[in-house]
């Protein structure tokens, strides 16, 4: 599962989805626009490659205060992943 969360420094978390799949197959990136990609340090995320032409890649520094408002919606996402999974109508 990809959870894919975009953050603006001004307003917040601005875009949030979640789908099967890795993400190079997602991207449907505007050729006229720049853009640029920020990922951490996860082992998935060992050398990513540059999905498009227009883009670049860039590494967070290990803490990012910056993402914190990220780190919180994805602590909401997995704690509600948990709550699924602990419900006794949810059988495997």
């Amino acid at each position: 599962m990809t959870v894919c969360l975009a953050v603006s420094a001004n307003a917040g978390l601005v875009f949030h989805t979640a789908f099967l799949g890795g993400m190079n197959t997602r991207l449907n990136v505007d050729p006229e626009k720049d853009v640029i990609f920020i990922y951490d340090g996860a082992p998935a995320h060992n050398n990513p490659p540059v999905p498009a032409a227009n883009t670049e890649l860039k590494k967070l520094p290990p803490y990012s205060p910056f993402l914190d408002i990220v780190e919180q919606a994805i602590g909401t996402l997995k704690a509600a992943i948990r709550q699924i999974f602990q419900d006794p109508k949810f059988n495997i």
